[in-house]
Parts: C-alpha cells; structure tokens; sequence
C-alpha cells in the first residue's frame, strides 16, 4: 500500500475518479479523489453581471493565484 495519503486528480475531475475507484477496488485505503480538478484549483468564480461572455453568464472565472507545488525539493 501507499505510505502516503494519494490524491487523484485531473483537469475536471470526472477522469481521474475512475483511477480513484479503480484503486480503492484494489484495497488501496488512504486514497481520494480531488473532484473539482486542476479547473477548480486554478480559478476563483465571482458574481458580477458584468461578465457576459463567460460560459455561464453573470459569473466572472479570474486565475486564483493557488501555488503550485511539486513532489521534487
């Protein structure tokens, strides 16, 4: 098994929950999934009607500014 906690993720999220359910099937434990993806991580969604062009309409997506960190010190 895993020594450390392992946490699945994709971009959206959908993917990356099959690895997740495919690994808890095997018996692995300490295993989740991150289901909003790198999307969620990387966006911060605010109310503003002024955002007409966005995908849904009224909600503003700005970068979030979330750090990236790696395994690699």
């Amino acid at each position: 098994m895993f020594d450390k906690e392992v946490i699945f993720y994709c971009g959206s999220g959908y993917r990356s929950a099959l690895t997740f359910m495919y690994a808890h099937l095997m018996g692995y434990e300490n295993v989740r999934n991150f289901s909003d993806g790198w999307e969620g991580w990387s966006t911060t969604y605010r109310k503003d009607d002024r955002c007409t062009d966005s995908i849904t309409k009224g909600w503003c997506q700005d970068p979030s500014g979330r750090p990236i960190e790696t395994g690699a010190k």
